[in-house]
């Protein structure tokens, strides 16, 4: 997906249900990712079916894990799998040339 420029990297489905996500590898344990200025919009466009999904620790098979964070209707807002909320930065970018 991400030679198409879609915003995500991965399709699945689940049951009739198409799931957009976006994968993330870290060599730590702290969750700190930055999401392209299109996968952010896409990312709140589909917020139903998108999924972002950080691995920490990918370089110990032993250590590593699996976060899946995902939009929650209830609380308005994202959140992991065992529901606290993920803090969400905006940025403003500009790329100037002469």
């Amino acid at each position: 997906m991400e030679a198409e420029g879609k915003g995500w990297d991965l399709e699945a489905t689940c049951g009739d249900r198409l799931l957009r996500v976006e994968v993330k590898g870290l060599s730590g344990q702290t969750i700190g990712v930055q999401l392209t200025p299109n996968k952010y919009k896409k990312m709140k466009e589909f917020k139903h079916t998108y999924h972002v999904c950080v691995v920490t620790e990918v370089l110990d098979q032993r250590r590593c894990h699996l976060h899946v964070f995902t939009y929650c209707e209830e609380h308005d807002g994202w959140g992991d799998e065992k529901g606290t909320p993920i803090k969400i930065e905006e940025e403003t970018a500009a790329w100037v040339t002469v």
